[in-house]
């Protein structure tokens, strides 16, 4: 099943109308009906009482209208997790620091990467110099150049 499918499917049942639900969504009329032949054929069960006007949902139609608009959210937040996580807006940071002079600096560097990346875990973590070079070459924290609001160290 898929997700067009899905959306074609819920614009018949929230229109109960085949003609409205293809004007409503930019696709013919005819169009819409194979897709809604389809996906019943492949639940294998008739998700409109057709006899009456308007249509009426069966209760595989209620149920299938239930939970396609939980998957058409769950699919949209997916997607747009996966677009951001792409751009390097949502993820997780591990920072790395020496202690002392960073107590100047760092929180307020931190409360502002927070502000402006919301959707980034931060996890701080504070070395001597010897367990940070080990670190930084095992890979688990990188070396970044400073930018303004943001730990120098990745």
């Amino acid at each position: 099943m898929d997700i067009q499918k899905l959306k074609y499917f819920i614009a018949v049942a929230e229109c109960l109308n085949f003609s409205e639900a293809a004007i409503k969504i930019g696709v013919s009329q005819s169009a819409i009906s194979q897709q809604i032949a389809e996906l019943e054929k492949q639940i294998g069960a008739q998700l409109f009482i057709r006899t009456k006007r308007p249509f009426q949902l069966t209760s595989a139609g209620k149920v299938l209208l239930k939970e396609s608009y939980t998957l058409i959210t769950k699919s949209e937040e997916a997607l747009n997790k996966t677009k951001l996580a792409a751009n390097g807006a949502i993820g997780y940071l591990k920072v790395g620091f020496l202690g002392g002079i960073e107590k100047k600096f760092l929180p307020q560097a931190i409360r502002e990467f927070r502000q402006a990346n919301p959707n980034i875990h931060i996890s701080l973590h504070q070395y001597n110099w010897g367990m940070l070079n080990a670190a930084l070459v095992r890979d688990e924290i990188k070396q970044t150049t400073a930018r303004a609001a943001t730990p120098t160290t990745a």
